[in-house]
């Protein structure tokens, strides 16, 4: 367990030399019985009580920073991590699912790879606009997955390539499709500025999609060099729908 629940207690035990565990624990909002486990390595701090704990410390932004950390490294310590080799991991199908059906875990990643990135809870929160309990769950699972470490509660990328296993099953892309659908379909309450929608309707000779589909790839690989050049301050999503209307 982190060092910032043992270093406050030793501080306040210094100022009296009376002050037990349980006035500790009383002082920060949890049982007794829980912090004697946590401050000795058998438990860790529930996610939902750092914010808490924290304020009740008035801990720095780097204090606070190192509690998250242990608390997800430890919880880490449980997790079954995934082989990585040549900066390239294997996605296994529940991990896959887990990435693909939920937009937040791509919003997450991508705040990594911003030109004003920064590697704490605070910044990644802002910047994705998710709530700070949401963005340590995400941080915790992508911690157990191997696909970031942390550095004393300061995230970095360990890799930047994913490749999945065969034969994974179509139910998830599909709902991982859906989820993106939804989720563009919230967007257009932003400005045009921001955003385009553009379809057409036209009549397909069905021979042609494979030809088409390459044509997509090539665009999409085109726009992310394009949108990707110079200073990256925003995470956006590029979609490409191509689909029959029966």
């Amino acid at each position: 367990m982190s060092n910032v629940l043992s270093r406050h207690f030793e501080e306040k035990k210094s100022k009296n030399n009376k002050f037990s565990i349980r006035a500790y624990a009383n002082f920060i909002g949890i049982s007794p019985a829980s912090l004697s486990h946590i401050l000795k390595g058998r438990r860790t701090l529930p996610l939902s009580q750092i914010d808490n704990v924290s304020l009740r410390l008035k801990l720095s932004e780097e204090e606070r920073n190192e509690l998250a950390y242990s608390v997800l490294n430890s919880k880490n310590k449980i997790q079954k991590r995934i082989n990585i080799k040549k900066a390239r991991s294997v996605i296994c199908e529940k991990t896959y699912s887990k990435l693909i059906r939920k937009w937040e875990y791509y919003l997450i990643l991508t705040c990594f790879n911003l030109s004003d990135f920064e590697r704490s809870f605070e910044w990644i929160s802002n910047k994705s606009g998710l709530p700070q309990k949401r963005v340590y769950g995400i941080l915790l699972d992508l911690l157990s997955l191997g696909i970031i470490e942390s550095d004393m509660g300061f995230f970095k990328l360990v890799v930047g390539f994913h490749e999945t296993l065969p034969g994974i099953s179509s139910d998830i892309i599909v709902n991982g499709h859906k989820d993106n659908l939804s989720k563009a379909s919230e967007s257009l309450r932003y400005s045009p500025n921001l955003r385009e929608f553009q379809y057409i309707t036209l009549p397909t000779n069905v021979k042609n999609l494979q030809k088409a589909k390459v044509l997509i790839n090539t665009f999409i690989d085109e726009m992310e060099a394009l949108l990707e050049d110079g200073e990256k301050t925003e995470v956006y999503r590029l979609a490409v729908q191509l689909f029959p209307l029966k």
